[in-house]
């Protein structure tokens, strides 16, 4: 079976669907991606999938850019004949499902993978784009069959009409690698105490309120550092830039050096994962990726966290825009190390039984199969 992955970046489908198809690839299906060019053009072909470059901005508008990628992806599709056409966020999903349609292929699969920065956020720009937003959803969901991460994404656009319920599967994340993200003792005790934010820097994530937490931390326990392992997300209109995130650098707040590819190595160094998301999220990866490593995580009562942290078991929860108690929650597990590594261990546990890449393909297999 030939499968057409298309997104509108690629380091989503380097990082985040990947390895559910080398899973794939075993069981004999081909994966063919298809994404604008950035930075894992090579690393596609280095792990044997053939990669196909289309024109597709993320934050363009305008009809004839939306059109001549339609256009492309079309010739693609015709080119390639796959047997099921897999959409992902906001712009593939519309791009790919209009483009398969004018294409006549009827087996697509698009995937919600979090609401994204149309349907959460409260700016001018998003509150305006968002009818339109909503209406092409309507329109390319109706003729797909759509996976959702968390149930609460799945339920709101089955009540809205947006997805015919024989349509909707729910997947719970993108999996992750269990052999790859693994426990590693805790750093050493010479080491500093040290609170890591294992994603993009986008302000809805939380990265402020982690900052602002750092500033009251600091007051107290001066020792504790608060790094950033991820990068600007150029394209995204939530994203920070590099000059604020200097700032607090230059002010001694955070650490922070930019994009890291070796996560595992990244979350051994550090203590407790700090992920304060506030708006809905799918299944964040960096979460699952955390409590595969067995660490603690201190995250928000916010859809899609927690589908992964249960409060006081393999971490802490807080309320959103909550600082002062993201602040306190650094502090606990500081001053508890034995209920820090209890909460390590108990997050490996429900990576396994929740969230292994393999559960992760071979519910992505039957999807497909059901074309069938």
């Amino acid at each position: 079976m030939k499968i057409l992955a298309i997104s509108s970046v690629n380091w989503y489908l380097y990082n985040y669907r990947m390895p559910i198809h080398k899973i794939l690839k075993e069981k004999g299906y081909e994966t063919v991606m298809v994404s604008p060019s950035g930075r894992y053009d090579k690393k596609f072909e280095e792990n044997g999938f053939r990669w196909r470059s289309v024109n597709m901005s993320r934050s363009g508008l305008g009809v004839k850019d939306q059109w001549n990628s339609i256009s492309e992806l079309k010739r693609i599709i015709c080119e390639e004949k796959p047997d099921i056409i897999h959409n992902f966020q906001m712009k593939g999903n519309v791009l790919g499902t209009f483009s398969a349609l004018l294409a006549h292929y009827p087996n697509v699969v698009n995937s919600i993978t979090g609401l994204g920065y149309v349907f959460t956020e409260g700016d001018t720009k998003a509150m305006l784009l968002r009818p339109a937003g909503i209406l092409l959803y309507r329109i390319v969901m109706k003729r797909s069959k759509v996976i959702f991460q968390n149930k609460n994404d799945l339920q709101n656009f089955v009540k809205q009409g947006i997805v015919k319920q024989k349509n909707a599967f729910l997947i719970e994340s993108s999996g992750v690698e269990l052999d790859r993200f693994i426990p590693e003792p805790f750093p050493e005790e010479n080491k500093p105490f040290t609170v890591l934010f294992p994603s993009r820097l986008i302000w809805t994530k939380g990265v402020d309120d982690l900052v602002k937490a750092a500033r009251i931390v600091h007051r107290t326990h001066p020792d504790i550092v608060f790094s950033f392992a991820g990068d600007v997300d150029i394209g995204n209109p939530a994203s920070l830039t590099r000059e604020q995130m200097q700032q607090w650098v230059n002010e001694g707040i955070i650490k922070w050096d930019g994009f890291d590819s070796n996560m595992p190595a990244r979350m051994a160094n550090a203590h407790v994962i700090g992920f304060p998301s506030k708006h809905p999220e799918g299944t964040p990866k960096c979460l699952i990726e955390a409590a595969a490593c067995s660490r603690p995580i201190i995250t928000t009562y916010n859809r899609g966290c927690t589908e992964v942290v249960t409060d006081g078991y393999n971490g802490i929860l807080v309320k959103k825009n909550d600082i002062e108690g993201l602040a306190a929650a650094v502090i606990k597990l500081y001053n508890n190390r034995e209920l820090m590594r209890k909460m390590g261990e108990e997050g490996r546990k429900v990576a396994i039984e929740k969230f292994s890449v393999e559960m992760v393909a071979e519910r992505t297999s039957k999807v497909y199969n059901s074309f069938f």
